[in-house]
């Protein structure tokens, strides 16, 4: 089956992408023919990689017209509109993604990709995401990748608390850093890591400064997801503190399949991507987030016991077989239209 991909990609980096690369390097060792149609034009600060499949970046009127002609199916990970008009000239099979809100105040043009959605065949990466659809979908969660998020053996959890993510203001660091100075003044001092970079950072390290925290934090920047895997089987706990309502929250899964326990906004699809091996706390609410790193912090039992639901929460998010069952979906709609 010849898959037509649209999709944002690397070297642009996020949750979009890492799904759309995890999917097509799954599509392509089961023997299917993936083309990846991106507007993400490779950056010279980033080092080039090759892939197994080819990557076509901004194509032009014809070649987009060609592509769309030689695939059996066209997919998009979440609705592009500017990426959508070859199907006005192309009849094929078109399979969406969806993990993204379309009713976001940013998003001018959400209620009309709302409307376009009732014309593809859908996939939500959560029931979250799911509620917000006017039609039908099924719902895949989203995988992680299990040949790189596993426990490292040897290292020593000698860690409190880590953050992984963007350095952005929906993100919650600050509400974390907060949190931490609440229970610094219960006499609680955890530690915390945070891991990744963005344009809030040099704030964060100020607020760390600010609030006496400089003993406890420590930022290590952007990593490679294997590093990343290492630092999380050094810790305890993993904070995804976010402001907004994440559609669903693959970081999740990587906390758990590295042994941390998860403490997670409670708003959309975050809750279902923890499972049962995490705590949730009100969007926002510090006091909250605070209450729930104290409970955790000091109760090694029932933190170890949120983790023995690990195995079975992750068992059908391997990398394969949720690839396998996005296969299921397109090719019923390949069938269907022929």
């Amino acid at each position: 089956m010849k898959i037509l991909f649209y999709t944002v990609f690397y070297p642009s980096v996020g949750g979009m992408e890492a799904i759309a690369e995890i999917l097509a390097d799954e599509w392509t060792r089961s023997g299917h023919e993936v083309t990846i149609v991106t507007r993400v034009l490779e950056d010279p600060r980033v080092a080039k990689r090759t892939f197994a499949y080819p990557i076509v970046r901004n194509p032009g009127v014809r070649e987009f017209l060609r592509l769309t002609r030689g695939a059996d199916v066209f997919m998009q990970n979440g609705i592009s509109l500017r990426g959508l008009w070859p199907l006005l000239l192309v009849r094929r099979p078109y399979v969406v993604k969806h993990g993204i809100w379309y009713d976001s105040p940013e998003d001018t043009w959400g209620f009309l990709k709302k409307w376009v959605s009732r014309y593809a065949v859908n996939i939500a990466v959560s029931q979250a995401v799911s509620r917000t659809l006017p039609g039908s979908s099924t719902i895949i969660y989203n995988p992680y990748d299990d040949g790189v998020f596993y426990i490292r053996d040897g290292i020593a959890r000698t860690r409190d608390l880590a953050f992984v993510g963007r350095l952005v203001s929906d993100k919650g660091v600050k509400l974390l850093l907060q949190a931490m100075a609440q229970l610094k003044q219960r006499g609680v001092c955890p530690s915390l890591t945070v891991i990744g970079d963005g344009p809030e950072r040099a704030a964060l390290e100020q607020q760390v400064s600010d609030t006496g925290l400089t003993g406890q934090v420590i930022f290590v920047g952007r990593k490679r997801p294997a590093e990343i895997a290492q630092l999380l089987s050094a810790h305890k706990i993993l904070v995804v503190p976010s402001r907004w309502n994440e559609p669903f929250g693959i970081v999740a899964l990587e906390g758990i399949a590295c042994g941390c326990a998860v403490i997670g906004s409670a708003g959309g699809g975050l809750p279902e991507a923890m499972g049962a091996c995490g705590v949730t706390f009100s969007n926002d609410n510090v006091e909250e987030l605070a209450d729930r790193i104290f409970t955790l912090l000091g109760d090694d039992a029932a933190r170890l016991q949120l983790l023995t639901h690990g195995p079975a929460h992750l068992r059908d998010l391997h990398a394969t077989k949720v690839a396998t069952r996005y296969l299921a979906v397109i090719q019923q709609a390949v069938a269907r239209k022929n």
